[in-house]
């Protein structure tokens, strides 16, 4: 896999994505030193799967080698679009893919 350009990311920082990353770094700190959760700001980096379903047979993956416990399914596309429309804004980066094959979702192609 790639490096992500520096570049890239830092064409996506924005004021908005700058405070929120600046007021997650800042409760985390003091989360620490109160041993308190404390929580501002939101998301700067989110995965998301718009599938969990894989045509591969990988031994190590738990999707591939028929071990994983929870439901298969795929997202609906109105779903991903409400998600990113609350905390879009505030991302600096998105994953769209976790332990399923993100093509196999016909919506986001």
């Amino acid at each position: 896999m790639k490096e992500i350009p520096v570049r890239l990311l830092l064409r996506a920082l924005t004021f908005k994505r700058l405070w929120n990353i600046c007021l997650a770094v800042i409760s985390y700190g003091i989360s620490w030193a109160t041993k308190r959760s404390i929580v501002w700001g939101q998301p700067a980096i989110l995965t998301i799967e718009p599938t969990n379903v894989c045509n591969l047979e990988c031994p190590l993956c738990v999707t591939g080698n028929g071990k994983m416990e929870r439901r298969r399914g795929l997202m609906n596309f109105d779903t991903f679009r409400k998600t990113l429309d609350k905390i879009g804004d505030h991302l600096v980066y998105l994953l769209l893919y976790h332990q399923g094959e993100p093509f196999l979702n016909r919506e986001f192609l």
